[in-house]
């Protein structure tokens, strides 16, 4: 192993040296910047074995492939967060989705590639640090001697920004557009035609490109010195990404899902007992874990790591049960996550579908203080690029680009209350991605102001989906009923304004139009709870239907014959119930008759 270790260290300063990253300084150079109020800072290595990830249960004696990497202590370092940036933007989920949707949507290739030793390729630095050798030294280098860096070394606080900087720098050169929506996502058009869409993460690439597109890729990637390129089967930040031969896409967990170890649980414990620091410690790494799964590709499994999440601090063996009952089941469908299919969609005719739902008080909170509130709601959403039948159809086709399974903040006195929050969120979430999209296509203002929501709303139109009959009809009323409470007032009448835009306008205005424009940008439309997909992210529930459709791409939003058959019977009900109620007594009755 130690053999291992020293050829991988002398090969990771071989890059420093090929890269120019550092000027070796004698001891009286080092000296003489002493003197002169710099400080040296230390060094250290920092290893990996590439092929951990790799080995399972079924195949252990996979050997060791060692990656060495010499690391600055750059939390040492005198200058403070104000005096450096260090942010660098990566493309968030939703936007790698994008990419993922846009290659199946074309039949293109999707390819990956990272960039090797990216920092060393960076921004060169414009102020003076020092490092001292690690322990051990390096090769070819003098006891005494240390070393100035002239890129932006691993360690220090803003090497990644000065990275981040250089890359963004060559592909707007190169001719993409940076969006302005979604960070580290770029993209290039042609009248409105989108023909590459690329997503960065630090310095792991992924693109897909139309091949009159292909020159511009190339000219990003002159500039770098990168990796292996990938396609096919890859994999991109953590997540395994299949393409098959008719180019759909698969995306999943499965390794790092394997790879997740449930809690121990002491013999003997009590359900009801309450958590020690290490049972809470394995708990949250844990739930951590999984919250990063169900994030990338297991909406599934949302609500119950969510539940988890809640209950980290104030939790019970109880919770550490439950937490190892959804890791063994995440384990046993470690093969689901998200599935693109090819040619369902047509990216010159999208519609952005946004669905809610939401559970009722039902969930408790942790506050900041420490206090435990109950009668929280759950709200969820899934947000949708699909064809244009979901609007008005019985079935449609689509790819999920986002999802979330989150705790209202806010306590809700009804179930109207809860709906209409969860609403407001997948709609705001429904605009910032159709106005990402609307940025590719290069049909958002050159400068962003109170009109970027109108011009995305003209270019793609917008349907919400709730199985809360009372807030459809409550939102589409032509006049606002009265609501007692003056914050979901508040919520509906913003919620309504969308509903009544025309195509172009800023924003509608229910109250002066006396009927909806015949073309609006937004719509909503309420489905029957039975093919409700968000339902298994606001409540514990076998998720089959939510699998089968993500899977399949297809939805459909016709309520089941059974369904319908016992809504009318509830309804009947109610109605003789109200009869019943308004009969006179007895002794009125003969008066009446």
């Amino acid at each position: 192993m130690q053999q291992e270790l020293l050829k991988s260290r002398a090969a990771e300063w071989e890059k420093w040296k090929k890269f120019g990253a550092a000027t070796v300084l004698s001891p009286d150079e080092v000296q003489e910047y002493i003197d002169k109020g710099y400080k040296t800072l230390p060094m250290q290595w920092v290893e990996i074995d590439k092929n951990e990830p790799k080995r399972t249960a079924e195949n252990p004696d996979i050997p060791a492939l060692y990656k060495s990497r010499l690391v600055g202590r750059g939390d040492l370092e005198k200058k403070s967060n104000e005096d450096l940036r260090s942010d660098s933007p990566t493309c968030d989920v939703e936007g790698v989705n994008m990419v993922f949707s846009f290659a199946a949507s074309n039949k293109l290739k999707l390819r990956s590639a990272d960039i090797t030793n990216a920092y060393f390729q960076g921004e060169k630095l414009t102020r003076i640090l020092i490092f001292k050798q690690p322990p051990g030294g390096l090769p070819g280098v003098q006891e005494g001697e240390c070393l100035l860096a002239r890129v932006p070394i691993y360690g220090t606080k803003d090497a990644g920004r000065g990275f981040w900087k250089k890359l963004r720098k060559t592909l707007t050169d190169a001719g993409m557009k940076e969006n302005r929506i979604i960070k580290a996502l770029y993209s290039y058009a042609v009248d409105g035609d989108i023909k590459l869409i690329l997503a960065t993460h630090v310095d792991d690439i992924l693109w897909a490109c139309k091949p009159e597109a292909e020159h511009i890729v190339e000219k990003a990637k002159s500039a770098f010195e990168f990796g292996a390129e990938g396609s096919g089967t890859l994999r991109y930040c953590g997540k395994e990404v299949t393409q098959h031969e008719d180019f759909s896409i698969t995306v999943t967990c499965k390794d790092t899902t394997m790879k997740t170890e449930p809690v121990r649980i002491q013999p003997g414990r009590k359900l009801t007992e309450n958590l020690n620091e290490g049972e809470k410690t394995q708990l949250l790494s844990v739930v951590g874990s999984l919250n990063w799964i169900a994030r990338q590709c297991r909406p599934d499994i949302s609500y119950r790591v969510s539940r988890l999440r809640s209950r980290v601090n104030i939790g019970t063996i109880a919770d550490l049960k439950e937490a190892n009952k959804v890791l063994a089941y995440s384990i046993a469908t470690a093969d689901q996550g998200l599935t693109f299919k090819s040619g369902v969609l047509d990216w010159n005719n999208l519609v952005s579908a946004v669905v809610t739902d939401a559970s009722h008080a039902n969930e408790v909170e942790e506050l900041k203080d420490g206090r435990v509130e109950a009668h929280r709601s759950q709200g969820a959403r899934l947000q949708l690029l699909a064809t244009p039948s979901i609007i008005d159809g019985t079935e449609c086709n689509f790819h999920l680009i986002g999802h979330a399974s989150t705790t209202i903040k806010r306590v809700c006195r009804a179930t109207l209350q809860a709906e209409a929050y969860g609403l407001t969120s997948g709609v705001e979430e429904g605009d910032r991605l159709r106005a990402a999209i609307a940025e590719m296509k290069g049909k958002l203002p050159k400068i962003l102001g109170n009109d970027w929501e109108a011009a995305a709303a003209a270019e793609i139109p917008q349907v919400w989906l709730t199985d809360c009959a009372s807030l459809e009809q409550s939102l589409n009323k032509r006049v606002m009923s009265k609501v007692a409470d003056k914050r979901l007032s508040i919520e509906i009448a913003a919620l309504r304004q969308p509903l009544w835009r025309a195509v172009g306008n800023a924003h509608g205005d229910p109250n002066y139009d006396d009927y909806k424009p015949e073309e609006t940008t937004d719509k909503v439309r309420w489905i029957d709870t039975d093919v409700m997909l968000a339902d298994p992210l606001t409540k514990g529930m076998d998720p089959d239907k939510l699998r089968v459709a993500l899977k399949e791409n297809h939805w459909d939003l016709t309520a089941p014959v059974e369904s319908v058959i016992k809504k009318r019977a509830k309804q009947l009900q109610r109605s003789k119930s109200t009869e019943a109620k308004q009969d006179p007594p007895p002794e009125l009755k003969k008066l009446v008759e």
